[in-house]
């Protein structure tokens, strides 16, 4: 059998095979962006490199819409957003080095649309990826945790965030989905940049904001930055610009601050959504929102579980396993038995509740 997942996340397809393909997957997530690169058409990481070289000439929201509405200018008119959906799933398949179509089981955001479904079906026929399944990503990541009773997916996109209610015992079951346009992560990067290049000025007098190779080469860094914050108070960011090494150090307790905004929405409406006793399963995505989990872990009565990064991709391999196609309309998946998942030894991170007793 040749099996492929992808979890349709506009910050960050991600991809593995299961099967006759066990093995293969993307070497990281492939952005989801798109730029115009003279008469090129850059896609994923690819497009991610040059970016900030060519700002007026990016486009990411084509997944967070997916329609047949013109991408806008500076893209030529008759590029459509599904065009762009449709190039990237492509760049995906050549990536992967599929040399035929393979049937693909799709974890995809809770706030799809009918219509979005049928169009992504026929997106993804067109370049090489014929669904088999179709799947909600929280209940997905949620069918491969061991976890039982309550529960909130709490999840975050380039450019909304998404609160997932669901019931897990034997099954899986989607509840409410809530969902917020008013932030995401394209927003909280710019502000932590913007605060990070403020420090450069203020301890350095360079601003990497003022070309545009060096403001490449600070969003090019940024993930490592954040990454080191997570296990430590402070670390030091380095650029590189005309011929000298400038550095600054960043405090956790600052970059917490810039992402006050998202965290703190984040944080009201968990509490608000979450019955006593739930646990709060977060999404890689959420879980990289800096300071969010552990405000989480302090709202008494809660526990915190931070997904790895390939659990959606998990529950939707089983699904395809267990037959998740069916003969003429694709179903959207909603309930799902839990057990069984493959997350190949990833594990959850599972915080301390807020009333002080050990979870999970």
């Amino acid at each position: 059998m040749r099996a492929l997942a992808l979890e349709l996340a506009d910050t960050g397809l991600v991809a593995r095979g299961g099967g006759a393909l066990a093995g293969l997957r993307l070497p990281a997530p492939s952005p989801g962006l798109a730029v115009i690169d003279g008469a090129r058409l850059l896609v994923g990481r690819e497009a991610l490199r040059v970016e900030r070289l060519r700002p007026l000439h990016a486009h990411d929201r084509f997944w967070d819409r997916l329609d047949t509405a013109p991408a806008g200018a500076p893209f030529p008119d008759h590029l459509r957003n599904a065009d762009l959906a449709h190039a990237h799933l492509q760049a995906t398949v050549a990536e992967l080095r599929l040399v035929e179509p393979a049937a693909t089981t799709f974890a995809v955001p809770g706030w799809y649309s009918e219509a979005q479904l049928g169009l992504l079906l026929g997106v993804a026929r067109a370049a090489g990826l014929p669904a088999c399944g179709l799947i909600d990503a929280a209940v997905a990541a949620a069918a491969a945790t061991p976890r039982e009773g309550a529960a909130l997916h709490v999840d975050v996109s380039l450019h909304r965030t998404l609160l997932t209610s669901l019931q897990i015992d034997s099954a899986v079951e989607r509840g409410n989905v809530d969902v917020a346009s008013a932030g995401g992560l394209a927003g909280l990067r710019e502000a932590i940049a913007r605060g990070v290049a403020a420090a450069f000025v203020r301890e350095t007098r360079f601003d990497p904001l003022h070309d545009a190779a060096s403001e490449q080469a600070l969003h090019d860094h940024l993930d490592s930055w954040l990454a080191a914050l997570r296990d430590r108070d402070e670390t030091s960011a380095t650029l590189d610009a005309g011929g000298r090494r400038h550095a600054v150090r960043l405090v956790r307790a600052r970059v917490e601050e810039w992402a006050a905004p998202l965290r703190d929405d984040l944080v009201r409406r968990s509490r608000a959504l979450a019955p006593a006793g739930a646990s709060l399963l977060l999404s890689p995505r959420a879980a990289a929102v800096p300071g969010l989990a552990a405000r989480l872990a302090a709202l008494p009565g809660l526990s915190v579980v931070e997904l790895p990064e390939e659990a959606a991709i998990s529950g939707a391999l089983r699904l395809g396993a267990e037959g998740g196609a069916s003969h003429g309309a694709l179903p959207f998946v909603t309930r799902m038995e839990t057990g069984g998942g493959d997350a190949q030894g990833a594990t959850a991170r599972i915080r301390v509740s807020g009333d002080g007793a050990p979870q999970g």
